[in-house]
């Protein structure tokens, strides 16, 4: 899996997690706003893919 795809597949883990957070705070919570292209490049990050679809 390319770095590319990893980040997709988190950007759209992080916002089905948090989304419900921006109702109740009235915000969105900072791991919205993280980078995680770089956090993913720095092994920071982990995704987990199956068959080249990101699972988590």
């Amino acid at each position: 899996m390319t770095d590319q795809a990893a980040q997709s597949g988190y950007h759209e883990i992080v916002q089905a997690a948090y989304a419900p957070c921006v109702v109740r705070i009235g915000s969105e919570p900072s791991p919205m706003h993280d980078d995680y292209a770089t956090l993913i490049g720095a092994g920071r990050v982990l995704v987990v893919e199956k068959v080249g679809i990101v699972q988590g």
